[in-house]
């Protein structure tokens, strides 16, 4: 791991800390994103939470991103939205993730800013890193399917695009102890009107959907819709259409395993019902028969509207019984 020497920690106005310095904090993680697929004008929506796998989360969207955050940390992400925007060639709307707290972590640095009401610290807490990347690999996954499906009916399929995260923390004192670490992504999309109010339902629906999703259909969605390439994108979504078709199947008395993935398909759709149909037997034919084409190297890439037609199916799958409002 690079570390800064103590010189160059000093010139930007660090401090070597005393000996015996104690300091203890709970730490948090708040990523921010945005979402392509959608515009609406509504600075910020009311908080959705959930837990995956005991591990708590909080969630919103919104066209501010200060307005988000007062929503659910109660302070501005950024001094200045404006500069920040133009910084990270950001464009709204965006969903900003929060998990946290962790448990508490002692100090392990060198330097340190240490103000009344405020502390800054440098490298000091890497087990509390190292607690909220977990955390962020156990509930990200499935929050980035289970809005995905929620939103599944709109005209544009959503992205989720990294643009800044913040971890931060809050001693055993009550000061605010700020370590920020900024990532950054970008490509073309295209975005369509969404009503407040879908919007809203939609939050909630995801919130209630997260911790249904079993873990290897969230770790390849999320793959998916971080992928660029198409022969992957195809893959990775099919995939998740298959894990959750014969995980089914496998509940289901009247299994046999060599059954044609068309069939456990069709029961699938028979067994769950609305919002599935004989139309999404009628579209995953072809995907099927695609998927062997590009398995077997028959065919080379998969044209784009069969990419767009597995994520669509992908979403609809992952809504299970679950109404759309």
């Amino acid at each position: 791991m690079l570390t800064l020497a103590p010189a160059t920690l000093e010139a930007i106005g660090l401090n070597p800390v005393p000996k015996g310095f104690a300091l203890r904090a709970r730490f948090h993680s708040v990523h921010v994103y945005e979402v392509r697929g959608l515009t609406f004008p509504t600075p910020s929506f009311p908080v959705s939470s959930g837990t995956v796998s005991g591990r708590s989360y909080h969630f919103t969207m919104g066209a501010s991103v200060n307005a988000i955050c007062q929503s659910l940390a109660n302070d501005d992400f950024a001094d200045d939205e404006a500069h920040w925007r133009q910084e990270r060639r950001a464009n709204p709307p965006y969903l900003m993730v929060h998990f946290g707290p962790t448990a508490f972590h002692t100090f392990a640095g060198t330097h340190a800013i240490i103000e009344p009401t405020a502390v800054i610290t440098e490298s000091g807490f890497p087990d509390a890193r190292v607690e909220l990347e977990e955390w962020g690999r156990t509930v990200l996954p499935p929050v980035f399917a289970a809005l995905a499906a929620s939103f599944c009916d709109h005209d544009q399929l959503l992205r989720f695009v990294p643009l800044d995260r913040a971890f931060y923390g809050v001693t055993d004192d009550g000061r605010i102890l700020k370590d920020l670490k900024f990532t950054l992504s970008a490509t073309g999309h295209a975005s369509s009107p969404i009503s407040p109010e879908r919007v809203e339902q939609r939050l909630k629906l995801a919130a209630n959907l997260a911790s249904s999703v079993p873990g290897n259909i969230a770790t390849f969605f999320e793959l998916a819709m971080k992928e660029n390439d198409s022969f992957k994108r195809f893959m990775y979504f099919f995939l998740t259409i298959e894990f959750r078709v014969l995980a089914h199947s496998r509940l289901t008395s009247n299994r046999r395993s060599k059954r044609d993935l068309l069939v456990h398909f069709e029961d699938y759709v028979r067994d769950h019902g609305s919002p599935l149909s004989q139309a999404d037997v009628d579209a995953f034919r072809p995907l099927k028969e695609l998927r062997n084409e590009l398995a077997h190297g028959e065919r080379p890439m998969p044209p784009a509207d069969a990419v767009r037609a597995v994520e669509q199916l992908a979403n609809k799958l992952q809504l299970g019984t679950v109404t759309i409002p």
